[in-house]
């Protein structure tokens, strides 16, 4: 079955001739315009949105606010935060369709449509359901509207939605358009059918087939009832609605085509076309197919294998690709009439709320509050905001880019926030966004509060100096018998003291060598914090204080870590060895289980060969030590290769003792290093954050269950620890 997203491994030989200059001016020839400012390109990854790198697909709301199409859900973007919204199943989101009333969406064995709640945030609700459980459904890459009804599109199926229910249409390996309010499918190999109301699929051009090929997008023209029809491999056809004739569309960009390969196109100023091509291009062209521009890396898009394109509001063209997504822009051609403004966020003494989640708030007086202004379709900076505070502010604030309010004097009352947006070129919000909040009057600051406090101030004085003068005359007395009583006891256990004294003497020893061997593992990750935090007050910049955080949250975890590793050292030689009946199918479960959260945990495969599920020996040291074993083995994996894995065997010699073996095809130990690495404080690894405590406390504890511990490696390819109980 053809792929969607395959690679097309033709070049474009002559493509220096098509990039004549990077900087350069739009011509719209059909509309006879004069050359504009030149286009602004910005890409933004996955760390800037927190979210998958690979995007499909993406439209633009009535409000400008921002849509894509995410492996993880669905992205949301207002001009300034960016949001996740997963669907059922934790689905990737492939294809997008706004109906005004809801956004459908097209996952992975997932499909159905998202709705506003009352809180004004996006909600999920799933069509899965309307299809029998024991159909595996594929890849949903096209939504299409007709009418009354949403088509949902896999190579597997076709699903009608008609609001009520689902229904399957009898065609597959194909791609749907709404043509003339015509449902239209191009099938692979088979040619063009039209897919009347009843849902019968009916041919009306088997010439136009190709093998391995399809229509990937069909365009309207400016004449009647033809459409630009383009596929991945074979170029762009013309199509006759009127007797679902197809000739080929023998131009410029026809040819580029068949060479770079197309993936997908959509109209752009209304005498334009914009598409992208397999080979990593964005081309814009004329109804003649002549190509006005071409775009590709070089230019400063980003990446090679680029999906979808969609036209904002305000005529951005916005590319998906498998490595996040990129923006391009002209200026001149920003033609968006309209904008909307809102309140985005509340902080109440630094902490963050969602206006609608706290609508209604009363907060306290004096509290810090700080307000968050957004308006979709805009960066910040790019729109001048005014607000007055009812109840306090008399006039409207001068026009700012400032996009936040803060106030920290508010007395108790009833207060309204009222926003207006303008852009810069001078387009003004039609409606005022407002916010209405209420400010406690606490009870301690009444009047009668007031007399309270004199009359309890004056009683607690009187009450103070009675008492402090009865307890003084009671302290002497008891001072007397206290003095004599301790003179006596400190006699005795000054002697008690000296002996005790000459005991710590050589503890004290014992622990300046551990303290002077553990002090930098404890300092270091201490100064690395105090260090991030030094910068973190020097840096402003909201973006960079994410990445400050993480960085502190490591210096965190390497801290716990190795403090984790004294309370084991400190827990084996404190606690007396207890031998019991242990599980070791539910205590490995139970450290697979600890072990998920480590970072690429879920890309090794832990296999379990236990030949016997039960021994009897002491279960936390037990614990403590495959703990460390399987961390270990995590931590340091190979996830460059094929199969990661870790293995634990467990079986019996047959003459009382018990064997575990715990292998890995990570990166191994040198050679060099083997003897020394149940030693304390030993690392193997340069780029070990642990504390050099984890195998020799391993191998102290073993030693105290009267086993024993042995290891084999080879760097490069793997370990197996062999533990061996009596």
């Amino acid at each position: 079955m053809p792929n969607y997203h395959k690679v097309n491994f033709y070049k474009l030989a002559s493509i220096i001739l098509l990039q004549c200059s990077i900087v350069f001016h739009i011509k719209l020839v059909a509309q006879d315009r004069p050359n504009e400012d030149s286009l602004i390109i910005r890409n933004f990854s996955s760390t800037h949105y927190f979210a998958s790198a690979v995007n499909y697909s993406g439209l633009t709301l009535s409000d400008n606010t921002i849509l894509f199409a995410n492996d993880r859900g669905l992205l949301i973007y207002d001009g300034t935060q960016w949001n996740l919204k997963p669907i059922r199943n934790d689905s990737k989101v492939i294809s997008l369709y706004d109906a005004d009333t809801a956004v459908f969406v097209g996952g992975d064995d997932e499909f159905g449509y998202f709705k506003r709640n009352d809180l004004n945030e996006f909600e999920f609700f799933s069509l899965r359901n309307q299809v029998n459980d024991s159909i595996t459904l594929d890849k949903f890459f096209q939504i299409v509207p007709l009418g009354d009804n949403i088509y949902f599109q896999s190579y597997e199926q076709v699903f009608n939605w008609d609001g009520n229910s689902v229904s399957l249409i009898p065609i597959n390996n194909a791609h749907i358009f709404n043509v003339e309010n015509r449902l239209i499918a191009s099938a692979y190999g088979k040619g063009l059918y039209e897919i009347d109301d009843n849902n019968n699929v009916l041919p009306v051009n088997t010439k136009f087939r190709f093998q391995d090929d399809a229509a990937f997008t069909i365009l309207k023209t400016s004449e009647p009832q033809k459409h630009l029809v383009f596929t991945s491999d074979n170029g762009g056809y013309i199509l006759n609605m009127n007797n679902y004739s197809t000739t080929p569309w023998n131009t410029e960009v026809s040819e580029l085509f068949r060479k770079d390969g197309f993936y997908y196109g959509t109209h752009w100023l209304d005498s334009l076309y914009v598409a992208t091509t397999w080979d990593g291009g964005v081309v814009v062209f004329n109804e003649k197919g002549k190509i006005i521009t071409f775009i590709d890396k070089s230019t400063g898009i980003t990446g090679k294998y680029l999906r979808e394109l969609f036209v904002d509001n305000r005529n951005k063209l916005w590319i998906t690709s498998d490595i996040g997504l990129s923006e391009i822009y002209w200026p001149a051609y920003d033609t968006l009439s309209s904008i909307y403004t809102h309140i985005q966020s509340l902080s109440i003494n630094d902490k963050l709320y969602s206006i609608q989640s706290i609508a209604d708030t009363c907060v306290n007086e004096n509290a810090n509050l700080k307000f968050t202004f957004v308006t979709p379709g805009f960066e910040k900076g790019e729109v001048l905001y005014s607000h007055r505070l009812k109840g306090f502010d008399k006039a409207w604030s001068p026009w700012s880019v400032v996009n936040t309010k803060e106030f920290t004097q508010l007395k108790g009352g009833k207060y309204i926030l009222e926003l207006k947006a303008k852009s810069k070129s001078g387009i003004e919000s039609p409606s005022i966004a407002s916010y209405t909040f209420s400010v406690r009057t606490p009870w301690f600051k009444t009047t009668w509060a007031y007399l309270l406090y004199t009359v309890a101030s004056i009683a607690l004085i009187a009450l103070i100096t009675w008492s402090r003068t009865l307890r003084l005359k009671i302290m002497n007395k008891r001072l007397e018998r206290i003095i004599n009583s301790r003179t006596k006891e400190i006699m005795e256990k000054s002697q008690a003291l000296e002996i005790a004294n000459e005991s710590l003497k050589v503890k004290n020893q014992e622990l300046d060598n551990f303290v002077y061997r553990s002090s930098h593992d404890l300092i270091a990750p201490l100064k690395s914090l105090k260090g991030l935090i030094h910068i973190a007050k020097s840096d402003n910049s909201v973006d960079n204080q994410l990445e400050y955080l993480q960085h502190m949250e490591k210096s965190v975890l390497k801290l716990e870590d190795f403090i984790k590793s004294i309370l084991d050292f400190a827990t084996n030689i404190k606690t007396e060895t207890r031998k019991v009946e242990v599980n070791l199918e539910e205590l490995v479960s139970d450290i697979a289980y600890d072990l998920e959260y480590y970072e690429q945990a879920k890309d090794i495969e832990l296999r379990r060969l236990l030949d016997i599920t039960t021994f009897k020996t002491e279960p936390k040291r037990l614990r403590i030590i495959l703990s460390n074993l399987l961390a270990n083995a995590v931590k340091y994996h190979n996830f460059d290769q094929e199969n990661p894995f870790v293995e634990i065997k467990a079986y019996s010699n047959g003459n009382g003792k018990t064997t575990l073996e715990i292998t890995d095809n990570g990166q191994g130990i040198k050679e060099e290093y083997l003897p020394n690495i149940f030693d304390m404080f030993f690392r193997a690894n340069n780029t070990s954050e642990g504390s050099g405590l984890g195998l020799y406390i391993v191998k102290d504890m073993i030693t105290r269950l009267d086993g024993t511990i042995s290891v084999s490696s080879t760097y490069g390819k793997g370990t197996t620890f062999t533990l061996s109980f009596n």
